[in-house]
């Protein structure tokens, strides 16, 4: 379990800045609710941070420019492609075209773009096999694709905020980051 004193120091020793109390609300309390490990729990919340600069950028950079526009990213760790915003929207509204005919939705508030990445993470993330095989580079892999490789700078920093935050939960058994 993390506290909502503990995230924001992750936060500014990495070099982000606090978040406010309504977004550290959300964030404790839906990832201390989360069914997996300390591991795992680390492993979704350094990705978040990373993704989202520190939860202060939830959409996509250049994302109505992208090609497949109006489905680019959208929450702490992006929901992106038509095909995922309708089968989040299902598993949310029951309706598939909740979210096609109004994708901002998903960035409404807090909760929503939490809610967005716990989906993410369940539905693409987790069955990648990074949390049960012990390699955060897996879970990486799952949200980048083969867009960053596993000894990059910002790989590395994404990794780094992984065991940060591990030590922090008391993780003792860190995951490895390698490309297998």
């Amino acid at each position: 379990m993390i506290t909502k004193e503990q995230l924001n120091q992750i936060l500014t020793d990495n070099h982000y800045i606090t978040i406010s109390t309504a977004a550290v609300d959300v964030v404790v309390e839906d990832v201390n609710q989360m069914d997996c490990s300390d591991n795992e729990r680390a492993m979704f919340l350094a990705h978040m941070i990373h993704e989202s600069f520190g939860f202060t950028r939830w959409v996509e950079k250049n994302g109505p420019e992208m090609n497949y526009t109006p489905h680019y990213g959208r929450g702490y760790i992006y929901l992106t492609y038509r095909r995922n915003y309708r089968a989040y929207s299902r598993a949310i509204f029951g309706n598939p075209q909740e979210l096609d005919e109004n994708p901002d939705k998903v960035c409404e508030s807090e909760k929503t773009m939490m809610r967005a990445s716990m989906w993410v993470w369940e539905n693409l993330v987790r069955p990648n096999g990074g949390p049960s095989r012990n390699n955060f580079y897996l879970t990486t892999k799952a949200i980048k694709g083969e867009n960053e490789a596993v000894d990059s700078y910002v790989s590395l920093r994404r990794y780094s905020i992984y065991t940060d935050l591990a030590r922090l939960l008391g993780v003792t058994d860190l995951a490895v980051n390698e490309d297998s």
